[in-house]
């Protein structure tokens, strides 16, 4: 601990973006913390593939210390190349109706590849890697977390930013599952684009595009590129093909694609976009075998209600507290709400939070708003594609990146 930090100590599990982002909250404050990482290096598991920043971009930018580099061109997916982020959506098979959202002055959006951004995260945090947690010890006067290599690390307060499978959040529940699986078989694939093709993917949506026309049971197509080139004449495109199977085991993962081959999950993705569009089964159709990811990711979510969690000095951000299904893109996005908003709490409460009668209080009504917020995003997040499920009824344009859609006209492309 440099001198410049003071209490409390703050232990975070977890080095994803929701960890990295509060360190770096803290860091600005100098409020003393430590990160543990599970992962072996931080090279050791992929980064996943690029988000949409918005809403919340000038609060974030705002919330690190000023030694960080701009946030945009840094992270920008599609970097070289000048367009703004756009999503684009098709609903009708003649591809006439595209509407969706892109960067503008009045909708400011940042597509992030998501190794760029948790780059930027790191830049000058300290994290402990190889650190599997396997406890957490709580008492009145601090907190200890304790590892798979028999090191443990004692602060004021620890924090859960340690994924999906949180080990905190099994803590504070007692080993209780409460991860679902949704009723939706997924398969991705991965593939480089350049020239011609490329360009003809970028006209379909610089970032990305989603197909919600309805054939058969499919419940979304999406294409999108993950990171452009240098060159700017090529880039790393990715693609999901997603229906709904309301045979997907909804507590566990044994479902066939799990141990389907490379082959079998590229022949049933083709044969399954076989009636969209030429121009939106292309993609999918020319992804060479190599490029599909075996055990295609589950869609799961946890949800968590206000006062689910009773906070002593331990609390969860992101999923650990509430993951959410995919369809809104909006993970991120409170992960990162949530690291500001336990940061705002820590900061403004230094000086009663270590060993006072008012600790509790003060963690658990910022633990409450991160459930209740967070709970509402894992519901509406369902209801995308299952309304009936969750009584929910749509409105007004459909919302994407934090933004209305619109109307979005074809544009010429040279890369």
């Amino acid at each position: 601990m440099s001198a410049a930090q003071s209490a409390p100590h703050v232990l975070i599990i977890g080095g994803g973006l929701g960890g990295l982002a509060l360190a770096q909250i803290l860091r600005k404050q100098g409020i003393s913390f430590e990160v543990f990482e599970r992962d072996l290096n931080k090279e050791a598991r992929p980064t996943g593939w690029a988000i949409g920043l918005h809403s919340i971009i000038d609060e974030l930018e705002s919330a690190v210390p000023n030694d960080l580099p701009p946030l945009e061109p840094f992270v920008n997916h599609l970097q070289p190349l000048t367009l703004p982020a756009q999503l684009v959506f098709y609903t009708s098979p003649n591809l006439a109706e595209r509407f969706g959202v892109e960067n503008s002055p009045s909708t400011r959006i940042v597509r992030a590849n998501r190794r760029r951004l948790r780059d930027w995260l790191r830049i000058n945090i300290p994290i402990y890697y190889n650190k599997k947690l396997v406890r957490v010890d709580e008492t009145e006067a601090g907190v200890t977390a304790h590892f798979e290599d028999g090191i443990s690390a004692t602060g004021d307060i620890l924090i859960g930013a340690d994924g999906i499978r949180s080990v905190v959040r099994q803590c504070l529940l007692h080993g209780e599952d409460i991860i679902k699986v949704a009723p939706v078989g997924n398969i991705i694939g991965e593939l480089v684009l350049s020239d011609k093709d490329m360009i003809e993917q970028l006209q379909l949506g610089h970032s990305a595009w989603i197909c919600n026309i309805n054939v058969d049971d499919l419940i979304g197509v999406f294409g999108g590129v993950n990171e452009v080139h240098t060159s700017g004449k090529s880039g790393d495109y990715y693609w999901s093909v997603a229906w709904q199977d309301d045979t997907v085991p909804i507590h566990k993962s044994d479902y066939w694609t799990q141990t389907a081959t490379k082959e079998e999950l590229h022949s049933f993705a083709v044969q399954k976009v076989r009636r969209l569009p030429d121009k939106l089964r292309k993609i999918i159709e020319q992804t060479p075998v190599d490029g599909m990811k075996l055990k295609p990711i589950l869609y799961y979510d946890v949800e968590l209600n206000k006062g689910r969690i009773q906070v002593g000095r331990v609390m969860l951000l992101g999923d650990a507290a509430h993951s959410m299904y995919p369809f809104r893109g909006e993970g991120a996005i409170h992960a990162l709400v949530d690291a500001m908003s336990i940061g705002r709490t820590i900061s403004q409460n230094r000086g009663s939070i270590v060993n006072t009668p008012d600790t509790q209080r003060i963690l658990q009504d910022c633990q409450d708003e991160i459930l209740e917020r967070g709970a509402k995003a894992v519901r509406a997040s369902r209801a995308v594609y299952f309304p009936e499920k969750e009584k929910v009824t749509f409105t007004g344009p459909r919302m994407a990146w934090g933004h209305p859609s619109r109307p979005i006209p074809v544009k010429t492309i040279s890369v």
